[in-house]
């Protein structure tokens, strides 16, 4: 299937059979060359088929004056394939018809919006058009109805066409060429964002500045209150009509949570501007929101009066080491603290009072209170949620951001338990510690292979880089402890551009 070229009367049948494609009538008996070609000696004042059809309307309409059964107009099929996905043999075809052509749109498995446009060729005739088997959605006229782009629903499993006829203008067929129309699926393809952001990611920062095309990844930045802005881009095929369908096209976004969006003045409604072949709009979103869940993944959508073009996913992050977050915290504690406590790592909150954040140097990760009984964590960063990397005692550890939060909390809370295992009650309750290091010396000995000594409050050589035994066991219990990287939305960050 496809356009046809070789049809009655179009350039390339006149050439290839020796006739003159710029003469509408060579020899000058007033019926079109088209006519005589096809069917040589059929007079336009007869009913050759009895089809109800005179001769003279058969021509009109393109039809078989022989063939009873050929009275409708001239078929052109443009196929969706939907693994492409997208629509084949559109385009810019000039497919040479007189009177009517019906556009067939074959592959049509499921509900979906058709959107077409057609040009009238070189005579530049005023045509119609009308939709069949499908709901119109909308219709625009160009160039005093010479072009048009319009757009339907169709529904499952049907066979709908687009009916394209001349008005007329050629009422004795002597005078004009006949109607040449050229047919394509109007496509309004999403440049930015585009691709896949989890396999394919392209950082486009936090939007503020040159977003490179098919960017799918993008920050809010480190202001207070933050700013996200997106450059919204989409390319319009056929070439050459953005202008004239931009007030019929808007684009979508999704929200933020309680992030305040804003389309610019010139994109109210999402509505978008024009340059060359493509449409520009751009949205800003200020204020971070509440939740780690109001991040990650996002749609983006432009929309050609109501018909949906295309589709496109994002992702949104926060800035990691920020401290422009909204609610307990704001402006004091770093963004991951915030966003990171119950979802990508779940072992400390904000509501409870038992943690609570505090800058540290380098070596501090976290602390416990030594109280057993009223237990009070204090996280420090950056080293909590930095790279922790050492070989040790028999450890071999590295890791980065969630898992080194997750890790430090476990080892924290690996402390409290070995001081609740001393108190009445306890697992350890009466027994000895000969050297000290909060270890009984009946579960050393039993801890030999893994190389615990009774006799010495660091059994291990070097010494453990973190102190004594018990730092070794909250550690060894620490050891392979993660977050849940599927919640982790800082940039940088396990799901980011750069993985941390």
């Amino acid at each position: 299937s496809g356009g046809v070229s070789d049809w009655w009367g179009s350039d390339s049948y006149e050439i290839a059979n020796g006739w003159n494609p710029l003469v509408f009538d060579e020899n000058t008996n007033g019926i079109p060359d088209s006519w005589e070609m096809a069917f040589p000696g059929t007079s336009l004042y007869e009913h050759a088929d009895n089809d109800g059809i005179p001769n003279y309307d058969e021509l009109m309409q393109n039809s078989d004056p022989h063939d009873p059964d050929s009275h409708t107009a001239q078929p052109y099929v443009i196929r969706y394939e939907s693994s492409m996905p997208g629509w084949v043999n559109d385009g810019m075809t000039d497919i040479g018809l007189e009177g009517w052509v019906k556009t067939y749109f074959e592959g049509l498995k499921t509900d979906m919006d058709l959107c077409v446009w057609v040009k009238e060729g070189r005579t530049q005739e005023q045509f119609r058009v009308e939709w069949r088997g499908a709901t119109q959605k909308g219709i625009h006229w160009f160039n005093d109805y010479r072009e048009v782009v319009t757009g339907a629903s169709a529904g499952t499993n049907t066979r709908p066409y687009l009916l394209v006829q001349d008005l007329g203008q050629r009422p004795d067929f002597t005078s004009m060429l006949g109607g040449e129309y050229k047919i394509g699926i109007l496509k309004i393809d999403m440049m930015t964002p585009a691709g896949d952001p989890v396999n394919s990611p392209v950082d486009g920062g936090d939007g503020s500045g040159s977003v490179p095309d098919g960017a799918n990844e993008f920050t809010f930045s480190p202001a207070s209150p933050g700013v996200l802005t997106l450059k919204l881009k989409a390319r319009v095929t056929p070439s050459g009509i953005a202008s004239r369908i931009k007030d019929q096209v808007h684009f979508t976004v999704d929200g933020i949570g309680a992030s305040t969006m804003a389309w610019a003045v010139a994109n109210l409604g999402g509505r978008p501007t024009a340059s060359g072949d493509d449409l520009l709009a751009t949205v800003t979103f200020t204020g971070l929101p509440a939740n780690n869940t109001d991040f990650g993944a996002k749609k983006a959508a432009v929309y050609f009066d109501s018909c949906k073009q295309n589709e496109k996913d994002y992702e949104v992050y926060f800035p990691k080491q920020e401290r422009n977050h909204p609610g307990t915290g704001s402006g004091s504690t770093p963004n991951w603290h915030y966003y990171w406590a119950g979802a990508a790592v779940p072992g400390y909150d904000l509501t409870s009072g038992t943690y609570s954040y505090a800058d540290g140097g380098a070596g501090d990760y976290a602390q416990y209170n030594g109280n057993p009984n009223n237990p009070h964590y204090t996280i420090h960063g950056p080293a909590s949620a930095g790279h922790e990397q050492y070989n040790s005692a028999g450890l071999n550890v590295d890791r980065k951001g969630i898992d080194t939060c997750a890790a430090t909390l476990v080892h924290e809370k690996q402390h409290r338990q070995t001081d609740l295992d001393w108190l009445p009650g306890g697992a350890w309750f009466g027994k000895t510690d000969s050297d000290g290091d909060e270890l009984p010396d009946d579960w050393e000995d039993a801890h030999t292979a893994q190389g615990f000594d009774k006799t010495k409050a660091s059994s291990f050589t070097p010494a453990f880089i973190y102190g004594d035994d018990e730092e070794v066991w909250c550690e060894m219990n620490a050891l392979g402890s993660t977050g849940d990287g599927s919640k982790d939305w800082a940039n940088p960050g396990k799901q980011s551009k750069t993985v941390f």
